[in-house]
């Protein structure tokens, strides 16, 4: 069976959040991102987003909360947002 991997492309404020994370937060940021670009869609920390845009998800890491949308034509994830969960949620 073949494996398909997602590519995961970051907004500017998403890259922006990653940036001034501390060390230990950048590690299980960077290990939920890998998990993401093998599968968007499941997991025990991830919840699709109710409202109008079906294609976004959260991945709760901590008390951080990775938002992103995935794409399935063109197998890409975009993380537009992390940040703490107080903060994830709005623009």
């Amino acid at each position: 069976m073949l494996s398909v991997t997602f590519e995961i492309q970051f907004t500017n404020k998403a890259q922006t959040h990653y940036n001034s994370l501390d060390a230990n937060m950048t590690r299980r940021i960077n290990r939920a991102i890998n998990q993401l670009a093998q599968n968007p869609f499941f997991g025990p920390n991830i919840a699709k987003l109710k409202g109008s845009n079906t294609r976004r998800y959260r991945y709760r890491v901590g008390s951080y909360r990775i938002i992103y949308e995935v794409d399935t034509q063109h197998q890409k994830c975009f993380v537009i947002s992390i940040s703490t969960r107080g903060r994830s949620y709005h623009p």
